[in-house]
């Protein structure tokens, strides 16, 4: 890499976020590093084309075993690679956060049990439980509000389907 560009890496450099692939696990990503029956089944999983991997010109973005993977020390946090995803499962998420969904997955429960050992459901529980009130279930599928996870990782635990993780569990 020319010093050029590692210069304008530390330059462009935001550690307030960073880049997450969020449907890396469940019914999204390659299902079944994590527990899913396919990753072609699921309607929101990443297919590994490499468009986010093109479209970073920091080389933070890379295929790994036929998933979208970000290397946090190169991510500069433009967003590029979301806007080539044509899946759009790749998010903006805050440095420091401690807990995330790894699943897009946006169908019901029981089309999701059929594809899917570890894809969000929608049950519930964890909106119902999370002592901050921090995460509502949309479209069947958990969605965290970073400004008011106090990351507990209280979700993390009782989720059913193992599909809410501690991040840096996510990171390693």
């Amino acid at each position: 890499m020319s010093d050029d560009l590692m210069n304008e890496i530390a330059a462009a450099k935001d550690k307030s976020s960073i880049i997450m692939v969020v449907g890396v696990g469940g019914a999204g990503g390659n299902a079944m590093l994590f527990g899913g029956k396919s990753n072609k089944e699921c309607r929101f999983a990443c297919i590994g084309l490499g468009n986010c991997a093109r479209a970073c010109k920091f080389g933070a973005m890379h295929i790994v075993n036929g998933v979208a993977h970000v290397d946090e020390d190169l991510c500069v946090g433009c967003m590029a690679c979301a806007d080539a995803c044509p899946k759009k499962i790749i998010e903006r998420v805050p440095y420091k956060q401690a807990v995330l969904v790894a699943c897009r997955n946006q169908d019901k429960g029981a089309v999701t049990r059929k594809i899917c050992d570890v894809g969000c459901i929608g049950c519930m529980k964890c909106q119902r439980e999370c002592p901050a009130d921090a995460i509502k279930i949309e479209n069947f599928v958990s969605k965290i509000d970073y400004d008011k996870c106090v990351g507990c990782g209280h979700c993390a635990d009782i989720c059913p389907r193992g599909i809410i993780n501690l991040l840096d569990m996510v990171k390693q």
